[in-house]
């Protein structure tokens, strides 16, 4: 397990399993599984797309080096499912959940990335398949999927259900009181605690309001924040920093006039929510897409935003500096000058992004121990300028003049027909 730090090109003992495409067009999706960046991935069409970003590369948000694993890919259609990393050497993503495209099943499935191979293994009676289900991973490889709803009623749950994904073994599913919901965001503390923030929820309350499970004591805690007050909010994004705050992004809100971006600083006893000034940002009104934090970056990709109403997917990448809420154009990962690549690859090279108390790793096979001049690694993308992206953005200034106009015409045909249904009356009179 080796991070890289070099963007020499070199020729590799074997051909990539998975070939870099620079200009991969991804069909918009909505509800992408949050927790990755190397997922399945979907819209409401149950795609069994698979594909992966490389963050070992500097990158222009318009033209992200997305891979292809269409070789790879689920093994069903799905969306609105749950996932997580766990396994034995956490190299392994946990597929669960969701409505599929044949039926519901009571299988979990899981890809190994090091061997590339999808497997699936019977549920226990006593877990519930779920839609809507939000998971992570503690350091132990127990997986906790809270929430979600019923593919037959539709109603919310307030479940938590703990997998051992070692052996895949339900350990047990607990309840709290209140507080079902769907739509929320899980995100797990250094120190055990699992933040469980707005969604869809049976009582209302906002997301100054907030859950609090203790994975080390397994117990329930609610709390009132500080700070400002906010309304309730659903298919947002909850992503955490290093030093402990959770930047909460988009989703739909209650209150148009809530920020879009508000951030969660669990420093404070109780938590505090704060409104960072963040230079404008390039889309307004984002949900249900993903949003994962990787060295200084927070990195946000598909989901939906509405025009007048209508629902329109999200096509583009965006980069938020998470160190001063700027957002930017180009990702750069982080360089050590210290660090020496001491591998050659001979199989394919993946990315992870998991969260950011994890490192980026590569997977590869160790053949043998090189020289600072003898260093392998992937091959580099190089920029191109994003065509494609500024005949995206005509097409949307397009959808946006044409309801425009139309609204003025309907305008004026309603003006010219009450003008002439006053005139036809003055004329009786």
């Amino acid at each position: 397990m080796v991070k890289l730090t070099v963007e020499l090109v070199v020729e590799p003992i074997m051909e990539p399993i998975a070939e870099p495409i620079v200009e991969l067009t991804v069909e918009p999706r909505f509800k992408l599984i949050v927790e990755l960046m190397v997922e399945p991935s979907y819209n409401d069409n149950h795609l069994s797309d698979f594909f992966y970003l490389d963050l070992s590369i500097s990158f222009h948000k318009d033209i992200p080096p997305w891979y292809n694993l269409d070789f790879r890919e689920i093994p069903f259609g799905v969306s609105k499912a749950a996932s997580s990393f766990g396994g034995s050497d956490n190299a392994t993503i946990f597929l669960i959940g969701g409505e599929r495209s044949d039926s519901i099943s009571s299988y979990i499935y899981s890809f190994n990335t090091k061997s590339f191979i999808w497997k699936s293994q019977p549920l226990y009676k006593s877990f519930e398949w779920l839609w809507d289900m939000k998971g992570v991973t503690d350091d132990k490889g127990r997986i906790y999927f809270y929430g979600g709803r019923s593919s037959n009623s539709r109603a919310s749950s307030n479940k938590l259900q703990i997998l051992e994904s070692n052996i895949l073994e339900s350990l047990k599913i607990t309840w709290f009181e209140s507080s079902s919901r769907y739509g929320h965001t899980v995100t797990l503390l250094s120190n055990g605690i699992i933040v469980i923030i707005g969604g869809y929820v049976n009582d209302k309350s906002g997301i100054d309001k907030i859950l609090l499970y203790n994975t080390n004591k397994s117990n329930w805690t609610p709390m009132i924040t500080q700070g400002i007050s906010l309304s309730e909010r659903a298919h947002h994004t909850a992503a955490l920093t290093n030093d402990g705050r959770i930047i909460v992004y988009g989703g739909i809100k209650k209150n148009s006039f809530d920020p879009n971006l508000v951030v969660l600083d669990t420093n404070f006893q109780p938590f505090k929510w704060l409104t960072p000034e963040a230079n404008h940002p390039p889309l307004y009104g984002l949900y249900g897409h993903s949003a994962n934090i990787v060295g200084d970056y927070m990195i946000l990709a598909f989901g939906k935003f509405k025009i007048f109403d209508e629902e329109i997917y999200n096509r583009h990448t965006y980069l938020i500096d998470v160190r001063n809420y700027t957002w930017v154009s180009y990702f750069h990962p982080k360089r050590n000058a210290d660090t020496t690549i001491q591998v050659i690859t001979t199989q394919v090279i993946t990315t992870q992004v998991v969260t950011t108390t994890q490192m980026i790793t590569t997977q590869v096979v160790t053949t043998k121990q090189v020289t600072k001049t003898q260093v392998a690694t992937t091959q580099v993308i190089k920029k191109q300028v994003p065509v494609y992206t500024v005949l995206q953005l005509i097409q949307d200034i397009s959808i946006y003049l044409f309801k425009i106009l139309g609204y003025i015409l309907i305008g004026l045909f309603t003006f010219f027909f009450l003008a002439a249904c006053f005139s036809g009356c003055k004329n009786r009179t």
